[in-house]
């Protein structure tokens, strides 16, 4: 008898910062990143059995549609009764100048089933 994987992604926190003004004592360069986003995604194995999560997607959006967006195609795997907290750090090179609140939508595979959970929204953090 096969079992279906049993994994839940609890919940997706976002972190979203822009900064204009390049790093005390680095020289200023014309493309260097000034958005950035950092997504946490808390992940929990409650069964008996290792399962394997695959985050295939990671996408920084506004309410217009997407702003930002990496393929991760990263695979974690979770022992029994584990939890974990994948981070992932994504930059851009425009900010978010013209955006207010973003929100984290993360595509996931467990077994053959793909997913979307999204994080709450949240208002960027301006520095320079």
């Amino acid at each position: 008898m096969m079992t279906m994987p049993r994994i839940a992604v609890n919940h997706v926190k976002l972190l979203a910062r822009e900064e204009k003004s390049a790093p005390l004592g680095a020289p200023p360069q014309a493309d260097r990143p000034v958005g950035f986003a950092d997504v946490f995604i808390y992940l929990e194995n409650p069964g008996l059995e290792t399962q394997e999560i695959r985050i295939d997607h990671i996408e920084i959006r506004d309410s217009f549609g997407v702003i930002l967006e990496d393929a991760i195609a990263q695979t974690v795997e979770l022992k029994p009764m584990q939890h974990s907290e994948q981070d992932f750090h994504l930059t851009n090179r425009k900010g978010y100048s013209w955006w207010g609140r973003v929100r984290a939508v993360v595509t996931y595979t467990v077994g053959d089933r793909t997913q979307v959970i999204e994080s709450l929204p949240v208002q960027v953090k301006r520095h320079g």
